[in-house]
């Protein structure tokens, strides 16, 4: 210590002043360092490959995921955004804030009209929505390889797939269908 001293030309310090100065430059880095430490992400898969059949005249919906996990001691934004390769043929969530050490399973889907090889990226890109700091993009590739044969997930193309139309609409047009047929039937009549 006292050789340090010497080298820089301060005689007579305590080691006690050293050691309390040097503790708390080492103190100040190390809380420095974790307070501005950029944003960290994990996702997984970073590949996939999706798998189907194409018939001609429909276009495949073929679904996948992958997860995103928030590793900070902060609520972390997501945003999603697909490659020009893919970007009309992918439907997925714009985005979605995940809570500290929140993992969450994204779902998605890829719609194909031509059987052979279509390939492109889901970048993900986390940051702290209540600061400025550099986000951080991850990338999922993804590669639907398709090939000529009956599809099972398709929809005929021109059309939105269930002509507009939502599971729960087409069970209260049945459930209301059905009532009335009931009282048809029971010739029930109406006060």
């Amino acid at each position: 210590m006292l050789d340090l001293c010497s080298s820089l030309g301060v005689k007579n310090m305590n080691k006690r002043f050293l050691f309390a100065v040097m503790s708390f430059m080492i103190f100040t880095a190390l809380f420095v360092g974790v307070v501005s430490a950029d944003v960290t992400a994990k996702l997984r898969p970073p590949k996939m490959v999706l798998r189907g059949n194409v018939t001609e005249g429909y276009k495949t919906i073929l679904s996948g995921y992958f997860f995103v996990m928030n590793e900070n001691n902060f609520t972390t934004l997501v945003k999603f955004d697909p490659s020009p390769a893919i970007a009309n043929a992918v439907d997925i969530v714009d985005n979605v804030t995940l809570d500290i050490n929140e993992t969450r399973r994204i779902d998605f889907n890829l719609s194909v009209t031509e059987p052979g090889q279509k390939e492109g990226d889901i970048f993900a890109i986390f940051s702290n929505p209540a600061t400025n700091e550099t986000p951080i993009a991850l990338t999922v590739n993804v590669v639907a390889i398709t090939q000529e044969g009956p599809c099972d997930n398709c929809v005929r193309m021109g059309t939105s797939g269930d002509n507009g139309l939502d599971n729960r609409t087409l069970f209260m047009a049945g459930a209301i269908v059905l009532v009335a047929a009931v009282f048809v039937i029971k010739k029930v009549k109406f006060v």
